[in-house]
C-alpha cells in the first residue's frame, strides 16, 4: 500500500475511533458534573490526547510490514483490499473506497493548510499585540500584579503592559508571559474588578494555558474534519476558562464582585486573536451561573437522563428494525390503537420528556412502533376472545369531542390554520380559550408565541387587573412578561407609590432587577440624603451601598458626602474603618477626592505607620502617595 492510501485509511478509520472516544468523554463529563472544573478538564485533555495516540497508532499499524486493524462490523464497511478486514466488506465496495481515497488525502490536506495559514495569521497578529502600542503599567499596577503572582505562586517573571490595541485584559507568551492591560479598562473598571480579571489571567500563566493552547490548536488542525474534535475542544476551552475563574475567586474572595467584573467586561469586549488567552472566552452566562452556584456546574438531571435514553433507543430501534426481520423488507404493521393512545398518555403527563423529542414522536409513528417494541417486544392490542367494554367507545368519543372543543375554542378566539407544532405547542404549555378570552377582554391580542410566554411566566388576567389598580394601564405583553420574570408584585409597587414613586415600567423592571425595596429608599431618606431618585436608589443598590455603608461613611466626617459619592467610595474600595484610622493618625477633614486617592494606590492606615516609622512624620498626604506610587518604602 502506498503512502497516499496509508494516510486515507488512517483518517477513515479515525471516523469511528473519534467518534466512541467522543461518547466515551461525553459519559465522563456527563458523571463528572458534580467534581470541579479542573477534573471536567483533564477529562477532556485526555480525550483529547487519546485521539492523537489512536491516530497515530492506527497510522503505524498501516504502514507497510506491521499488522492490519479490523474494524467493527456496524461501521460504514471500509477496509484496504490487501488486509482481512475485507472478510467485512466485499471486494467491489473496498476497491471502490480505495479509488477515492487520494481524493480524499488530498481534500484534507487542503483543509489543513487552511487551517494552518489561519493559525499562523493568529501568531502574528499576536506578536503584533506584543509590539504594538504597547508601554509598561503604572508601578501601581506593577505592584499588585507581582502581589497576586505571589498568592497564586506563579514563580516566572510576568510584565504588564498597557495596550492602546486590545480590548479586554488577556495574556500572550509562554516562557516570557506578557499580560496586556486595554487602555478602557483602566477607566471602566474599578481597581477591584481589574485585579480580579489580572488573577484570571495570572492563572492563566500558571497553569502553562498558553502552551495547551497551541497544541490543541495543531490537533484540531490536523484532525479538522471530524466534529468529535471540534465538540471535545470547545468543552476543553469552556473548562480552562472555568478553572482559571476558580483560581481568581479563591484569590480575591469575591464571587459576587468577580460576576460583576465579568459582566462589565462583557461592554469592553473585543475580538482577541484565539493565542491570546482572555478573561472573555466561553459563554458569560454559564460562567457566572457556575460562580454563583459556588464553582459547581449544573448537573445531569433525571429529566436530562430519560430524554437521551429515549431518543437512544428511538435510534437504535430504527436501526435495528429493519435488521431484525433478516432478509424482509415487509413495512411494519400500524401500532395498534390502545398501545398508541397509552403512549401517547404517557408521553403528554411526562415532565421529564422534552417537546423536541414529543414532536419527533408525533412526527415519526414508525419510530414510535420501534419504540414500542424495544420496550414491550411487541404491539398488545386486547384480545378477540374479550371484547372491549362499553365505556371504551364513550372514553374515546369524550376524547375527541374535548380536543373538538379546544379547536373551536381556539377558532372562535381568532386562532385558526395552526400549524401542529402549534397546537403541541399551547397544550403543552395549558394555553386555554378561556385563558385566551379572558387576555383579550383586558384588551391584549397576542401571538401564538406571545400566549407561551405569557404562560410560561405565570401572568394571569389576575395579575394585569392588580397591575392595573396600581396605574399600569397601558403595559404591553413584553413588559408584563419582564415583570413576572423578575417577580414584579403588585404590592411591592403600590408601597412605592405611597412613598411618592411614580415609577416607569422600566424603572420597576430595573428596581426589582436589582433588589430595590420601599425599606431601602425609606432608611436612605432618614439618613439625610433627601429624596433619592429611582435611579439613584438602582445605583445603590447596583454597587453594594447599603444603609449600614452609608451611615458608617457619613459618622466619619467626610466634607461633601453626597449618594454619588458613596457610589464612588464604593467602587474604589473606601472602607469606614479605613478613613476613621486615617483621620486618627492626624489627618482631618478628609475630602471625597482625597480618600478616593489614598484607595486607588493602596494607602493605609498600617503604611502611614509605617513611613512614620522610618522618620517621616510630617508628610502630606500628597506626599505619602508618592511614597507609595514609586515604591519608595517597599
Amino acid at each position: 500500500m502506498n503512502l497516499i492510501n496509508t494516510i486515507g485509511w488512517t483518517l477513515l478509520h479515525f471516523l469511528w475511533q473519534g467518534t466512541a472516544i467522543a461518547l466515551l468523554f461525553a459519559f465522563a463529563n456527563a458523571f463528572l458534573q458534580r467534581r470541579s472544573a479542573n477534573a471536567r478538564y483533564l477529562a477532556a485533555c485526555a480525550a483529547m490526547l487519546l485521539m492523537v495516540g489512536c491516530i497515530a497508532a492506527t497510522l503505524a499499524r498501516l504502514l507497510p510490514g506491521t499488522a492490519p486493524i479490523l474494524m467493527p462490523r456496524a461501521v460504514v464497511h471500509l477496509a484496504p483490499i490487501a488486509f482481512p478486514a475485507t472478510a467485512f466488506a466485499p471486494a467491489a465496495t473496498a476497491r471502490a473506497v480505495t479509488n477515492w481515497l487520494p481524493v480524499f488525502v488530498y481534500a484534507w490536506f487542503a483543509g489543513v493548510c487552511v487551517l494552518a495559514v489561519r493559525s499562523l495569521g493568529g501568531w502574528l497578529m499576536v506578536q503584533r499585540f506584543r509590539k504594538t502600542a504597547l508601554h509598561p503599567a503604572a508601578d501601581i499596577w506593577q505592584e499588585r500584579l507581582a502581589t497576586l503572582a505571589h498568592r497564586l505562586r506563579v514563580s516566572r517573571t510576568v510584565r504588564l503592559c498597557e495596550s492602546a490595541i486590545a480590548e479586554v485584559p488577556s495574556v500572550v507568551g509562554w516562557l516570557r508571559p506578557v499580560v496586556l492591560l486595554p487602555a478602557s479598562a483602566l477607566t471602566g473598571l474599578t481597581p477591584r474588578q481589574l485585579e480580579a480579571l489580572l488573577a484570571h489571567e495570572l492563572a492563566h500563566i500558571r497553569r502553562h494555558d498558553y502552551v495547551i493552547n497551541l497544541l490543541q490548536t495543531a490537533i484540531e488542525t490536523v484532525l479538522f474534519y471530524h466534529p468529535a474534535v471540534w465538540w471535545v475542544g470547545r468543552r476543553m476551552r469552556a473548562e480552562r476558562e472555568n478553572c482559571c475563574d476558580d483560581l481568581a475567586v479563591r484569590v480575591c474572595g469575591d464571587v459576587l464582585g468577580y460576576a460583576r467584573a465579568l459582566a462589565r467586561m462583557e461592554e469592553l469586549r473585543g475580538q482577541m486573536p484565539a493565542f491570546a488567552m482572555a478573561a472573555d472566552g466561553g459563554s458569560l452566562f454559564h460562567r457566572v451561573q457556575r460562580l454563583l452556584r459556588n464553582g459547581e456546574s449544573e448537573g445531569v438531571s433525571a429529566a436530562d437522563w430519560l430524554t437521551a435514553a429515549g431518543v437512544t433507543l428511538c435510534a437504535v430501534a430504527v436501526w435495528a428494525a429493519p435488521h431484525l426481520s433478516g432478509r424482509s423488507k415487509a413495512i411494519p404493521p400500524p401500532l395498534p390503537e390502545p398501545s398508541l393512545m397509552r403512549l401517547a398518555v404517557q408521553s403528554s403527563n411526562a415532565n421529564d420528556m422534552t417537546m423536541d423529542v414529543r414532536r419527533v414522536l408525533h412526527r415519526h409513528p414508525r419510530m414510535v412502533h420501534a419504540l414500542t417494541v424495544a420496550f414491550v417486544g411487541q404491539a398488545d392490542p386486547a384480545p378477540a376472545a374479550e371484547p372491549s367494554p362499553s365505556p371504551a367507545p364513550m372514553a374515546e368519543e369524550t376524547a375527541q369531542s374535548s380536543a373538538h372543543g379546544f379547536l373551536a375554542g381556539l377558532d372562535s378566539a381568532g386562532y385558526r390554520n395552526l400549524t401542529v407544532d402549534q397546537l403541541i405547542e399551547l397544550k403543552e404549555y395549558g394555553v386555554t380559550p378561556d385563558y385566551i378570552r379572558a387576555l383579550q377582554s383586558a384588551g391584549y391580542h397576542p401571538s401564538v408565541r406571545e400566549l407561551i410566554s405569557l404562560k410560561q411566566y405565570g401572568v394571569s388576567p389576575d395579575y394585569i387587573e392588580e397591575l392595573r389598580k396600581n396605574g399600569l394601564n397601558n403595559l404591553d405583553i413584553k413588559q408584563l412578561v419582564k415583570f413576572k420574570m423578575y417577580g414584579a408584585q403588585p404590592s411591592t409597587i403600590a408601597a412605592m407609590r405611597s412613598a411618592g414613586y411614580n415609577l416607569t415600567p422600566d424603572q420597576i423592571v430595573s428596581m426589582q432587577m436589582y433588589g430595590v425595596t420601599p425599606e431601602l429608599a425609606r432608611k436612605i431618606k432618614e439618613l439625610g440624603f433627601g429624596d433619592p431618585t429611582p435611579e439613584q436608589l438602582i445605583h445603590l443598590q447596583m454597587h453594594g451601598v447599603t444603609p449600614e455603608y452609608a451611615t458608617a461613611m457619613k459618622q466619619t466626617g467626610l466634607k461633601d458626602l453626597s449618594l454619588d459619592a458613596l457610589v464612588r467610595l464604593k467602587n474604589h474600595g473606601a472602607e469606614p474603618a479605613q478613613v476613621r484610622e486615617i483621620e486618627q493618625l492626624g489627618f482631618a477633614n478628609l475630602s471625597i477626592e482625597d480618600v478616593l486617592r489614598l484607595s486607588n494606590y493602596g494607602v493605609t492606615a498600617d503604611y502611614v505607620r509605617k513611613a512614620r516609622q522610618h522618620g517621616f512624620n510630617n508628610l502630606t498626604l500628597e506626599q505619602i502617595v508618592k511614597l507609595k506610587q514609586y515604591g519608595i518604602l517597599d
